[in-house]
């Protein structure tokens, strides 16, 4: 049995990193210092404009929610002040892996709107269609 991957295309966004960055770039967030807290309640109150589509369809972006809440559940809790090991503490920003998907997300993204742009040039040459040329003998 393979994996099929699926792809959620809602009416404004293609999945859930689109409409994370889309809220980012909106909002004017720097993509590497993202303030956790005002970007999961703009996510939440999107979600909750979905709540008219299907729950499949919206079931990615509750993901992404939930990872969210997760990030933002970890700048809640009390931060040691002083580290018994460095091999205990984990010194990383929750952040790090999102911020990773993000940036993926949008190279993939840039690269697509190169290769649309490409296509709609293209469309512009014409070619001629191969003649075969006479062997002559």
């Amino acid at each position: 049995m393979s994996l099929v991957a699926l792809t959620v295309k809602l009416p404004e966004f293609e999945g859930p990193l689109d409409l994370l960055l889309h809220l980012i770039k909106d909002s004017e967030m720097n993509i590497y210092d993202i303030p956790i807290v005002a970007i999961t309640s703009q996510y939440l109150d999107y979600l909750h404009s979905l709540q008219q589509v299907q729950l499949e369809v919206a079931g990615d972006y509750f993901v992404m929610a939930a990872t969210l809440m997760r990030i933002k559940s970890q700048w809640l809790l009390p931060q040691p002040e002083e580290p018994l090991l460095d091999e205990d503490v984990n010194s990383e920003d929750p952040r790090d892996e999102l911020v990773a998907q993000l940036l993926t997300y949008q190279a993939y993204k840039e690269a697509a709107a190169d290769l649309q742009n490409r296509e709609q040039e293209r469309k512009d040459y014409f070619s001629k269609a191969p003649s075969l040329l006479a062997s002559a003998e």
